[in-house]
């Protein structure tokens, strides 16, 4: 953890913290947005602080992350594991960029107050995981109510045929030479939007 980061986490007050992983723990000065709503960009969690991967094993610097109610997480550093993240049981707002050795999502079973998932370059058998989350969770419960997949593979889409689920936003990002706008067709959002880029 770089020393102007240690300090922010030293003096950091309140009860929640918000954390960014960046390849050498080095901050960002800027953040996309990648909500529609502008309510929903201004629930983003954007970090407080920047840790390096290396950090997530260092006790000390964990002991003190604990102290606080991590409620976002912004990771831009290649990881090779995400178990980490159930340790962060009040995450709201969680953004995986890099995200390519993800091949499911089983860590979002613990994070069950994360309301905003932005994922980038997974590649996915199913997102039942989503889907149930959601069929479990109380009425009006905010729980997964944005979701972005950007450049994510996702092999199958039939839960949306049968689950009752319903986002507030679901976005989808895919080059043009997928064509996959169809296969979307059954995800039910009062926000949902399909952008193509070229590869």
């Amino acid at each position: 953890m770089i020393r102007s980061q240690v300090e922010r986490l030293a003096n950091k007050t309140g009860e929640y913290l918000s954390i960014g992983i960046t390849q050498g723990g080095e901050p960002r000065s800027s953040f996309s947005v990648p909500w529609v709503s502008t309510a929903h960009a201004f629930n983003m969690r954007t970090p407080d602080v920047f840790l390096a991967p290396e950090d997530l094993l260092d006790e000390q610097i964990m002991a003190v992350v604990g102290t606080f109610k991590v409620n976002g997480c912004y990771i831009y550093a290649p990881m090779e594991h995400y178990d980490f993240l159930t340790q962060f049981k009040d995450l709201q707002d969680l953004t995986i960029v890099n995200g390519d050795a993800i091949r499911n999502l089983d860590f979002l079973e613990a994070l069950t107050d994360c309301r905003m998932l932005y994922l980038q370059n997974a590649q996915l058998p199913n997102l039942n995981i989503i889907a149930d989350m959601k069929k479990r969770s109380k009425p009006m419960s905010l729980i997964l109510q944005c979701i972005g997949l950007d450049n994510c593979t996702v092999e199958d889409l039939s839960i949306f045929e049968t689950a009752d689920v319903h986002f507030s936003e679901f976005l989808i990002w895919n080059p043009t030479s997928r064509n996959e706008r169809e296969r979307w067709a059954s995800v039910s959002a009062s926000t949902k939007r399909y952008y193509e880029f070229k590869e």
